[in-house]
């Protein structure tokens, strides 16, 4: 009777989130759009360059750190559509649409709104454009980013000091190489990234909070996280870097459990949390196209999502994307592979000199496989040069597992 009471209890969870998300869109385009669209015409000149909506790479061609300037300029469009019935509009999600090339649609939206064409982007929620909507009333583009900048750095930071609180700096270390090794910090000026790293980096330390009460229902309360953080990671870039939100936070919900827990009990939290993870994250895609197809009597979400699994891929091909999206997680490979190689032989002898034996060992091991096979299933929308991020969960997996076996002070809180 409890476990039905618990699912009821989640559905109807999930079904309030999807109206938070379409009322908070539905307000966002009741926002005018004169100050948003001068906004957007002052943020012009740093797209300028980008004209062919390509990656924008900052260090090298290599795409070491980069803006999907592509999308950037969609989401930038997409703010200054304006409507009559904001509900509809906050469906619909559409933007200016003369051609494929976004700069010049982008272009269309500032300076020929009143006869550039339309177009629909009703297959996934997209509340960052509701949040951009609010920015762009206030900030031009540049100013956006350094806002983003600090919050995300702010938020990081904050994090780490709650996970000393349980494990000491010691334990902080594979966070923060994590975040080094893919330029998470960095990347989230994107406007792309932003709402996946937010979202994970709140949900972290939500997560040390829950972790931390002694209250009953600890197990109840993590799993209906899960759910929320599925919903919510769907909500703000279904497929941009999802995984990166279930891998981190798994990998920490781990780490803040005691040392040495019953490895029975261990697996059963891990695939409960990652299946509510995916309830939150498929449901909220069903009842967004379920909404769609009754409000403006079409949706594209299906076709879109089928797409990118790339149905008509080979294991070769796929395994072309992955090898591809791990090269750059190391490029540029005369830095970052001596530092990372050197720092994993050091944990790798001290775990040997020091050799405390942990029962994370395995479960670890597999949560660091999820970016793997989230390129290997999804794998022609992980050709996008944003996937590679995702590998912060490999790197956060492995080197808390090699710090498992080493002996350093624990704090319990």
């Amino acid at each position: 009777m409890q476990i039905v009471k618990r699912a009821i209890q989640k559905i109807g969870i999930l079904i309030a989130l999807n109206i938070i998300y379409l009322l908070f869109l539905s307000g966002c385009f009741l926002i005018p759009t004169a100050p948003i669209v001068k906004n957007v015409e002052k943020s012009l000149d740093i797209w300028v360059d980008v004209q062919e909506g390509t990656d924008t790479p900052i260090f090298d061609k290599t795409n070491t750190l980069y803006w999907d300037s592509y999308s950037d300029m969609i989401w930038a469009n997409m703010v200054t559509v304006s409507g009559k019935n904001p509900i509809i509009q906050a469906i619909k999600l559409e933007y200016y649409s003369g051609n494929d090339a976004p700069w010049a649609n982008l272009v269309a939206a500032v300076y020929y709104r009143d006869s550039a064409p339309k177009q629909n982007y009703s297959r996934y929620w997209n509340i960052n454009v509701g949040v951009l909507k609010i920015l762009f009333s206030f900030l031009s583009l540049s100013e956006i980013r350094f806002l983003i900048y600090w919050i995300v750095t702010g938020l990081l930071f904050f994090l780490i000091y709650r996970i000393s609180k349980f494990q000491g700096v010691y334990g902080c270390l594979p966070l923060i190489v994590a975040f080094m090794m893919t330029l998470l910090e960095l990347h989230a000026i994107c406007l792309s990234f932003v709402g996946d790293i937010l979202v994970t980096l709140v949900f972290m330390i939500i997560l040390t909070y829950i972790c931390s009460d002694k209250i009953k229902n600890t197990v109840h309360r993590v799993s209906l996280l899960f759910m929320i953080m599925g919903s919510m990671i769907y909500a703000v870039g279904p497929l941009v870097a999802p995984v990166l939100s279930v891998g981190m936070c798994l990998v920490l919900w781990i780490q803040l459990e005691n040392r040495n827990v019953d490895k029975n009990m261990l697996w059963r939290q891990i695939v409960l949390n990652t299946f509510w993870w995916i309830m939150g994250y498929g449901c909220t895609m069903i009842l967004k196209q379920l909404l769609s197809k009754i409000v403006i009597g079409k949706q594209d979400g299906t076709e879109e999502a089928l797409m990118w699994f790339g149905i008509n891929m080979g294991i070769q091909d796929r395994l072309d994307v992955l090898g591809e999206k791990l090269i750059r997680c190391l490029t540029p490979m005369k830095i970052k592979l001596p530092i990372f190689f050197i720092f994993i032989g050091i944990l790798i002898f001290l775990s040997v000199r020091y050799n405390c034996k942990s029962s994370k060992t395995i479960p670890l091991v597999f949560i660091s496989i999820y970016p793997v096979l989230w390129v290997m299933i999804v794998s022609r929308h992980s050709i996008h040069s944003f996937t590679s991020s995702i590998f912060a969960v490999l790197f956060y997996a492995l080197i808390s597992n090699l710090m498992n076996h080493i002996s350093y002070k624990e704090h319990k809180y």
